[in-house]
């Protein structure tokens, strides 16, 4: 039976193998007959040299009687020369008389290596824990602190592992951060073997407020665990300068949001530049085009939306351009206004933003509403070209007035001149008696030349205006009116008796009226016009009304049959005056033209 056991067994005296059956004899990697014949020294031999001290004292005090352990562990040579781990259970016997240990072996190698590698293992995780930067502890079920917190912690919140095992982790951290670590906690629990992050406060030795950012796993299934492993590290500084930045951040809003330009960041990609993230957009947005910032940010898309169709081709060429060259750049373009559906033409001053390796990744913008500048513009451009008409048109009426004068010049004047020529001609041939005659007729025909020469000088620039003022120039030419076109005028004046204004002034008041009265006569369709002029210390003010046909001003300028109308209108511009035309198809019309008189100068009749 001792033969067929497949564990070692021997026995040993007077320093001799006696016994060994083949399970030893195999441990050894020798025969049994081998050991049994091995002398003392040799027996020594087979004893690692590290553990032949023990292993001689061991069995010294057995064969003596002493107490010795009866079960120890050592390791032996085989005849390979490779070394095996024993375990022996050692009996002091006797035989024949004579005191022998008999002993029991098993073989642990494999187990002390497995052991050695469990060890190597543990020193390198304990040496990995202790080295660590990061705080490692093991937190029970309960929050419960467990063994090792690491050098670290120390560092982190001034605590040694006496100090903190067995404390409550909540006991540490800040008030305000309690529910949402605890909730933080039950979802570790709840969640064996994943991981949950967060950030929180812990109070350091010290008294001071540490922030830590930490994470945990659930590892309380792991028979070798059965904790909660925290790992966490000290953020305080990167909290600091975190805080410090949104301070900074903030204030940099709290002074674009008063500035009255739109201020706004967009992060782009190569990829899709059209496609970017919104950033930042300041508040000013609102008081302009109406939307909140934060709808911009939510749909980045809104921008190109809000923008005039007709506008989006130049939006896009001028941003590809500001793209390619990396230069700042100016947009200009309309956007629609959320509430009133109105467009307001914006001025877009844009900065392209480059990352280190000259690739844009972003954009800088200032935008300012300039609608009013586009507006003045516009109505600028409407002068000019109101101005040009005019001036074409008075060039035309220019020339159908010499066209006019040639003709009276040439028809009337001409004929007359060629007749009286003749008629003086004869009479050097007549009889004497027939020559008084001839003359009377000749005195007749240059009275009629004089007073056509006449009429034509009063309708080119009437004496009187220069030599009486505005008042008798109007009332000589109101009659005049009368007579020629059969229309009565009620003429009301105040202000203008004994007085004279400046002759730029006269003449402007003056040509307003004649034009006014011309154009009654032409369209109105009345019998009866009125006209009223009065001054005081400020103002001159003149205003022809009828109650006639009436007509569309607007309508009127827009077909271009208003030169009457733009003359009027540029002589009061030229001396800082207004001209107002109230008139409204057949309800009548009614001519106001304002002079300021500030700085004119008068003079006394």
């Amino acid at each position: 039976m001792v033969e067929h056991s497949l564990q070692g067994l021997g026995v040993l005296q007077d320093g001799r193998i006696i016994f060994a059956n083949p399970a030893l004899a195999a441990t050894f990697g020798q025969t049994a007959e081998e050991l049994t014949s091995l002398e003392p020294e040799q027996v020594v031999a087979l004893v690692h040299p590290e553990d032949r001290g023990l292993v001689a004292g061991r069995l010294r005090d057995r064969l003596a009687g002493q107490p010795a352990p009866s079960q120890y562990q050592f390791r032996i040579l085989r005849k390979d020369g490779t070394v095996r781990w024993l375990e022996v259970l050692a009996t002091l016997i006797e035989l024949q008389e004579r005191p022998a240990v008999q002993a029991a072996f098993l073989d642990i190698t494999k187990r002390k290596q497995a052991e050695e590698a469990l060890y190597q293992s543990e020193t390198r995780f304990r040496r990995l824990i202790e080295k660590s930067a990061d705080g490692i502890a093991l937190v029970s079920a309960d929050a419960a602190i467990l063994s090792f917190p690491n050098p670290a912690t120390q560092l982190i919140l001034g605590y040694d592992n006496f100090e903190l095992v067995g404390r409550n982790f909540f006991e540490l951290l800040h008030p305000d951060d309690l529910d949402k670590t605890r909730t933080l906690f039950a979802q570790i629990q709840q969640k064996p073997g994943q991981s949950v992050a967060s950030q929180f406060r812990f109070r350091h030795k010290d008294g001071s407020w540490r922030w830590v950012e930490g994470s945990g796993i659930n590892l309380l299934a792991e028979p070798c665990v059965q904790a909660i492993v925290a790992n966490y590290r000290d953020i305080t500084e990167r909290k600091g300068m975190e805080q410090a930045l949104q301070e900074s951040e903030r204030q940099q809003r709290l002074v674009l949001d008063q500035i009255d330009e739109i201020v706004y960041r967009v992060q782009i990609t190569q990829r899709d530049p059209f496609g970017g993230k919104v950033l930042y957009v300041s508040s000013r947005v609102k008081n302009l085009i109406g939307y909140e910032a934060n709808e911009f940010v939510a749909d980045p898309q809104l921008w190109f939306k809000s923008l005039h169709p007709d506008d989006l081709p130049a939006v896009s060429e001028s941003t590809q351009r500001i793209l390619a060259l990396r230069q700042a750049g100016i947009r200009t373009y309309r956007m629609r206004h959320k509430e009133t559906g109105e467009y307001r033409w914006m001025e877009d001053r844009v900065v392209p933003q480059l990352d280190n390796g000259g690739h844009v990744i972003g954009l800088f913008g200032v935008a300012r509403d300039v609608t009013g500048n586009k507006e003045a513009e516009a109505k600028l451009q409407r002068s000019a070209d109101a101005l040009h008409a005019l001036s074409c048109r008075l060039l035309e009426v220019q020339e159908a007035e010499r066209r006019q004068l040639a003709l009276e010049l040439h028809d009337h004047i001409g004929q007359t001149l060629t007749m009286l020529k003749l008629n003086l001609d004869l009479c050097q041939r007549l009889p004497p008696d027939s020559v008084p005659l001839k003359l009377a007729q000749a005195q007749t025909m240059v009275d009629e030349l004089l007073a056509v020469v006449r009429n034509l000088s009063l309708d080119l620039r009437p004496s009187m205006l220069d030599d009486l003022g505005l008042l008798h120039a109007l009332l000589w030419h109101l009659d005049r009116y009368t007579h020629q076109t059969q229309v009565r005028v009620t003429f009301q004046h105040d202000g203008l008796e004994e007085r004279r204004f400046a002759p730029a002034l006269e003449t402007a008041a003056f040509r307003i009226a004649q034009q006014a009265l011309t154009n009654v006569a032409r369209h109105a369709g009345v019998r009866e016009v009125r006209v009223r002029v009065w001054a005081d210390q400020e103002v001159l003010q003149l205003q022809v009304q009828d109650d006639g046909r009436g007509f569309d001003p607007g309508a009127a300028q827009a077909a271009g049959a208003s030169s009457g109308l733009y003359g009027m209108r540029e002589r009061a511009l030229l001396l800082g005056g207004r001209l107002i035309i109230n008139s409204v198809p057949g309800a009548g019309t009614c001519v106001i033209a304002e002079f300021p008189l500030g700085g004119q100068r008068e003079e006394g009749v």
